[in-house]
């Protein structure tokens, strides 16, 4: 069985505009890969967005946090669950 390949987009390709579903976005202070201002800007860029910032927490949250990282996730769908319900 073959299982076909999935093309990832390219950054420009993407219409942010497109996405409308609620968007949860944990982006970490002390992150030495994706610089801080990126995750603010995604923030900003996306319409329905919840920004959650880590503070003291690297590129790996779910490793050097994991309390807080889980506590975000958990608020986000527990609100978002709500909204629908």
């Amino acid at each position: 069985m073959t299982v076909p390949a999935h093309k990832v987009p390219e950054a420009g390709e993407i219409d942010l505009d497109q996405i409308t579903a609620p968007v949860l976005v944990i982006h970490r202070t002390q992150d030495e890969i994706v610089p801080y201002d990126e995750g603010v800007h995604l923030h900003y860029m996306l319409k329905n967005t919840t920004l959650k910032l880590l503070e003291n927490c690297g590129h790996l949250p779910h490793e050097e946090a994991p309390e807080a990282t889980l506590e975000a996730i958990w608020t986000f769908l527990h609100l978002n669950t709500e909204e629908k319900s």
